[in-house]
Formats: structure tokens, sequence, C-alpha cells
């Protein structure tokens, strides 16, 4: 398998890149740490919402052990709850290819 199928790159990086209408060779940086899970792919709600739930652990235990505040992991967690939701309901959910 190889990362060169899909390219990841910061929306605020591209939106700047795209509204200076600058050559290709003047691209944004590409995330090399970044990777692509696609809705559609059976497998993406059950990884999805893994993660999401490891994130809620870790937000009872820095809350039980530190009383710390942990809200913007929760919202972290939010986000890939509702991403595992709609992997979990795609219509045409398929192997991944």
């Amino acid at each position: 398998m190889s990362d060169d199928k899909y390219v990841v790159i910061k929306r605020d990086e591209y939106v700047e890149w795209f509204a200076r209408n600058v050559a290709v060779i003047d691209q944004p940086k590409l995330l090399e740490d970044a990777v692509v899970i696609r809705t559609q792919d059976i497998f993406a709600a059950s990884g999805l919402y893994a993660y999401a739930h490891t994130l809620l652990t870790h937000c009872e235990l820095l809350e039980h052990m530190f009383g710390a505040d942990t809200s913007e992991l929760r919202a972290i967690a939010d986000y890939f709850f509702e991403r595992a939701h709609e992997a979990e309901h795609h219509p045409r959910r398929k192997l991944p290819d």
C-alpha cells in the first residue's frame, strides 16, 4: 500500500494558496503525518468509534486523577464520533481500494 493515492493539506494554507492563484511549484506544504480514512470504507466506523472512545477514556482519567479541564479534548472526541456515525450510515459502504 502506498501513501501517494491521497494528498492532505491544511485547509487554511490551501485557501490562501488558491486565493493567490500561484503556480503549482509554490503549493502548500503536504502533511506527511496524515492519513485518509474514507467514510465509505466498511472498516471506518469501527476505527473512528475506537479512536473517539480512546479520547473519552483519556479525558475521564485526566479529570479523575488531576481534575483537568478536558473540554477541548472532548470536542475532538465528539468530532470523531460524528465522523464514525457518518461512516456507519454511509449509503455505499465498500471495501477499501
